[in-house]
């Protein structure tokens, strides 16, 4: 990935812990993948919000099966959460595009151009 002039310098870790389809922890940081939305866990999709249909344990485990090695991340700000925001990707491969290719999260919150 490449960065522009004064960007937030990139996460790297290894194996994150994953918290839901489009969530991730890395170097301590919450990060969400940039460009897509993922079924939320039981309990987490909030009144008046429309929340993407799907399983999110396979959504998670199938994200979980994708950074089981080292995972670099791009932040590009922040959310309404504090989560960073990033473009994300282990072994060549985009999170953000995968998950979106596999079915287990669709585009969302703005396009990412994914090949």
């Amino acid at each position: 990935m490449t960065g522009h002039r004064n960007a937030a310098p990139a996460l790297i870790c290894n194996s994150p812990n994953i918290t839901d389809g489009d969530t991730l922890r890395c170097e301590g940081e919450r990060v969400r993948l940039v460009g897509i939305d993922a079924p939320e866990m039981p309990g987490s999709c909030r009144p008046g919000r429309r929340c993407v249909a799907g399983d999110p344990h396979r959504s998670a485990a199938y994200l979980t099966s994708i950074t089981r090695t080292e995972v670099r991340c791009s932040p590009q700000g922040k959310d309404h959460y504090d989560r960073t925001l990033a473009r994300c990707e282990a072994n060549g491969v985009d999170l953000s595009c995968a998950m979106i290719k596999s079915g287990y999260a669709e585009r969302r919150y703005g396009y990412i151009l994914c090949w």
